[in-house]
């Protein structure tokens, strides 16, 4: 039903196409309507029909005219070895070369390296003689998926019409995989074969094949594709209506504006907000107030589309409407206004933006950043207006803007809040300082970092050691901190100094690692990794691994491990073997990650140590091994007397996922106790191996319930036997209700149809099924 808001909307456009209308038959009736005239803009249609593959075939030149020699050329492409030689020698034979330059490429089309293949089929396509056409329809069949995209895209750089017909035969092959790029190229090509084939094609009503068509008709931008693409502005498919008017890109007659005047006033909020976007990049003015209007009273979507079209036309009426929407809008309007006025750029705009940002009604933040784009001394007095006196989130956006700039004001105004400011501004002040890097914000740091305490101190030296790491000054201070006895100085200290890295650096790590203090050792040992793989480096670490101090321990081991120190197995080697518990402990969580040969070896060897957080480490870390010989010992474990052993071992075997690990879980899901059986049937929950679902099937018809329920619920990967068990577990009146519900609750999951009678049952037991919207845009859909 037509509400008077869209009757209004529809007058207003109505009277602007009158008005345009008018001035349109004044223009035709002063200008030469002659026959010769018609035939002229006939010729220059049909040029401009060809004209994108045209130019891409004119960027050839004869070598001659460069001064450059085309046998030179094919002598240095034989020479060359590597595939960016290859490419670059190439891409200049594509402009100058000849059928000389097409027999040398040939030879590389059919390269292993698909680099070097895709560069010389780019290049015969650019090159684009008869010859080279017909050696690209040649290898169109090829096997190597890669090589046929290129094939096609350099058909389409040909401007051959013998490439035309193959490219259409395959356009026409609804679900290849190069349907999509076919109907790319032909789009290059751009005449009016093309437009008519295009529109034949479109009669199929595939959504995939007429997305490419309308994306291929927005590339071609001639006035036969525009035409075409608003037709199908009249689509019944509004996919195919919003992408089409999305695609035009030249509204410039007065049909194709009307036609989009009434999308926008009328249409669905979908194609309106396409429409009104459409008119923006046509460039007339005559529709500012129909787009003002909009802007206003449209649906969201519509008044968003609208305000950026306004800004994609810009001009007197464009501004006016922005800037009352400026004042008036809503909020979530006032971000697509600020950017609006900022593209459009002119003073009046940005005098706009600048009065919204000092008037300071509502939230600045939108014309704040838009304001960013922009340049000038106005901007800059604005923003640092903001800068010294406004909420903080403003002052932060206003002064990073003006100390990126550069701005000497900005600049004093970060230092002076980083040094007496809020304690809440300081941090994010230091930041812009360090950003300015100029010899006052450094200056300015230095002090903060020689005078502040705790976090300030450190926040200061961290900034200091990113920006100026040579700096000597900034290393004293960072060797001091290391050593002032403060926790979080020392720790940020011994992480600027790694990251540092120099000889200095170093010394300093070393001679830390050497401290009393178990706190300065423990973060330092945690950072050497950095500082390369050095015997002295090795060195310390070896001798902290053999700490009394079990994080110590287990940390320098952890760094020698990532660093792939030929010590690591050794010291974790004789860890494992010392008998002592907590050593063992510390080398096996060392190995967990480690992923070679020798630390699954030793992992191997843990698990048989007598301390079950040993062998549990151990568990873990044959977890990420997953050969047999892992699997093997996880069998071992998955006996083992230690309750979080056997279930570490379980977990294990069911994240390995392999045959034989299934085969081991299988095992103990049928000779297990209870609980053990209930833990392998849920680590099989994951496995896509034949045998976890027939165990889990078996597992449901289970005498003991709780080993019943858990099969129940590990079912969700498994086949169609689990359903029949499942129906009828929830038709049998004599099962428990536990046992009925688990079976409704996961038929519903699995999204099985059911028949009247079995809804009925799930219902009584589970509720009734819930039939709202679920998801998001564009994967969202509604429940049965």
């Amino acid at each position: 039903m037509t509400t008077s808001r869209q009757l209004a909307k529809w007058k207003l456009a109505t009277c602007i196409l009158a008005t345009t209308t008018v001035v349109s038959l004044g223009q035709a009736w002063r200008a030469d309507n002659s026959a010769p005239g018609r035939a002229q803009t006939a010729e220059n249609s049909a040029h401009r029909a060809g004209s994108r593959a045209h130019a891409l075939g004119s960027l050839r030149l004869p070598a001659s005219a460069l001064g450059i020699d085309e046998h030179a050329l094919i002598a240095k492409l034989k020479r060359a070895k590597h595939p960016r030689q290859i490419a670059v020698i190439a891409e200049k034979m594509g402009f100058v070369g000849t059928d000389a330059s097409v027999a040398a490429l040939s030879e590389l089309m059919d390269d292993r390296r698909d680099a070097v293949a895709m560069a010389a089929i780019d290049a015969i396509g650019h090159i684009g003689t008869n010859r080279a056409t017909d050696l690209l329809l040649e290898h169109l069949d090829t096997s190597r998926p890669q090589l046929r995209y290129s094939l096609v895209n350099a058909l389409a750089k040909t401007n051959s019409p013998r490439a035309q017909k193959p490219l259409m035969k395959l356009a026409e092959k609804r679900g290849d995989p190069l349907q999509s790029s076919a109907i790319a190229a032909l789009g290059e090509f751009g005449d009016s074969d093309v437009v008519r084939f295009f529109d034949k094609l479109l009669a199929k009503r595939d959504w995939a094949t007429s997305s490419a068509i309308i994306y291929a008709l927005g590339r071609m931008g001639t006035s036969e594709a525009e035409a075409l693409l608003l037709e199908l502005s009249n689509s019944h498919d509004a996919r195919v209506r919003s992408l089409a008017l999305s695609n035009l890109t030249t509204a410039d007659d007065i049909a194709s504006q009307a036609r989009l005047m009434e999308i926008v006033a009328t249409g669905d909020p979908q194609s309106a907000a396409a429409a009104a976007q459409a008119l923006g990049r046509s460039g007339s003015e005559t529709a500012a107030p129909l787009l003002a209007e909009m802007s206003r009273s449209g649906a969201y979507q519509v008044r968003s589309a609208a305000i950026r079209a306004l800004g994609d036309l810009g001009g007197k009426a464009a501004v006016e409407a922005l800037g009352e929407l400026m004042k008036s809008g809503d909020r979530n309007s006032r971000h697509d206004v600020a950017n609006s006025l900022a593209r459009i750029g002119t003073d009046e705009a940005r005098d706009l933006l600048i009065a919204a940002v000092l008037e300071g009604r509502g939230d600045r933040t939108p014309a704040l950043y838009a304001l960013q784009s922009l340049s000038g001394p106005d901007v800059d007095a604005a923003l640092l207006e903001i800068a010294k006196k406004s909420r903080p989130n403003e002052r932060q956006i206003a002064l990073a803007n003006l100390v990126q700039r550069g701005n000497p004001g900005a600049v004093s105004l970060a230092i002076d809040l980083a040094k007496s400011g809020p304690r809440n501004l300081r941090p994010q002040a230091m930041q812009l300082l360090s950003q300015a890097d100029t010899d006052e914000s450094r200056e300015a740091l230095i002090s903060i970092a020689e005078t502040a305490r705790g976090y300030t101190k450190v926040s200061a030296l961290e900034m200091l050691s990113q920006t100026r790491p040579d700096d000597p000054a900034v290393n004293q201070m960072l060797v001091e901190s290391l050593f002032s006895g403060r926790q979080d100085e020392s720790n940020a200290a011994a992480w600027a100094l790694a990251r540092g890295g120099s000889d200095e650096a170093k010394d300093a790590l070393l001679a830390a690692m050497e401290s009393d203090d178990p706190t300065l050792a423990l973060s330092v040992t945690g950072v050497l990794g950095q500082m390369g793989n050095s015997p002295e480096v090795r060195g310390a670490l070896v001798a902290a691994a053999k700490s009394k101090n079990p994080q110590l321990r287990q940390t320098a081991l952890q760094q020698l491990i990532n660093n792939g120190a030929p010590e690591a197995i050794e010291v974790a080697g004789n860890a494992i073997r010392s008998g002592d518990p907590a050593q063992a402990r510390s080398a096996a969580w060392a190995l967990v990650n480690a992923g070679t040969v020798d630390a699954r070896r030793l992992l191997a060897e843990a698990a048989t140590i007598d301390d079950p957080q040993v062998r549990q480490a151990a568990a873990q870390g044959l977890a990420q091994a997953g050969d047999d010989d892992s699997v093997q010992a996880l069998r071992s474990l998955a006996g083992d007397d230690d309750v979080s052993v056997r279930s570490s071992a379980v977990g294990a075997l069911g994240q390995i996922g392999s045959s034989a690990a299934t085969d081991a879980l299988v095992e103990i899901a049928r000779g297990g106790n209870a609980t053990e059986r209930a833990t392998a049937i849920s680590a099989l929950a994951n496995s896509d191996q034949p045998q976890a679902s027939e165990l889990i099937a078996e597992m449901i018809d289970s005498s003991d319930e709780s080993v019943a329920i858990s099969a129940i619920y590990a079912s969700y990967n498994s086949g169609d036997e689990v359903e029949d068990k499942l129906f009828s577990l929830l038709s049998d009146s004599s099962a428990s209700h536990a046992l009925r519900t688990a079976a409704a609750s996961q038929l519903r999951s699995r999204g099985v149809e059911m028949d009247e009678q079995q809804e009925k049952l799930a219902t009584e037991l589970i509720g009734p099924q819930y039939n709202g919207y679920y998801g998001g845009m564009m994967y969202g859909g509604y429940i049965r």
